[in-house]
């Protein structure tokens, strides 16, 4: 497997262990507790700040040189390379929606609210399985040494700022809770 690939996968291992923390706090709201909002809203920020600006650009990258090589799959890299246009979209809202709901500019049920935080974690892990499940197989099994030497040529390195080798100070407080 190449070093990208490793690289993209291990940022969706963090991203699902992300994405369970908040399916956490569904259930915490569903029992009438009050989540942590601020650490849902990291949540929402990290995957804003990597995964929609630089994680979801990486693996287009990919994704075109894989198309361009081979027809195998096509239709999953449209679905996908679609998906990483709306996502940004979809997390922004979400984002909005937490926000509101923290500062009360936003009146919203529990019920409606832990949906909506469901429906964010479906959207997210759904497209991840699809990635890890269809696309990632076909990458690892067809992909040559010179269709990664175009994909290298692409991509800029940028370390993960929250599982990263330096912890960027807007998520350190995430880190730790993460760590407890």
């Amino acid at each position: 497997m190449h070093k990208i690939m490793v690289e993209l996968h291990q940022d969706h291992i963090h991203l699902s262990r992300l994405l369970k923390m908040l399916d956490r706090h569904v259930k915490v709201l569903q029992n009438d507790g009050d989540p942590d909002f601020m650490m849902m809203i990291d949540i929402v920020e990290y995957i804003r700040n990597y995964s929609d600006f630089y994680h979801h650009p990486k693996e287009d990258h990919v994704y075109k040189v894989y198309k361009s090589s081979v027809n195998e799959g096509s239709h999953i890299v449209d679905g996908l390379l679609n998906e990483h246009q709306q996502i940004p979209k979809v997390t922004v809202a979400f984002q909005q929606l937490l926000d509101g709901a923290l500062n009360g500019s936003i009146i919203i049920s529990r019920a409606e609210l832990s949906e909506r935080i469901s429906n964010f974690i479906d959207i997210q892990m759904n497209h991840l399985n699809v990635e890890e499940e269809k696309l990632f197989p076909l990458i690892n099994k067809t992909m040559t040494s010179g269709d990664w030497v175009k994909v290298e040529a692409q991509i800029k390195d940028k370390d993960d700022p929250l599982f990263g080798n330096t912890v960027e100070k807007d998520f350190e407080d995430l880190l730790h809770m993460i760590e407890n």
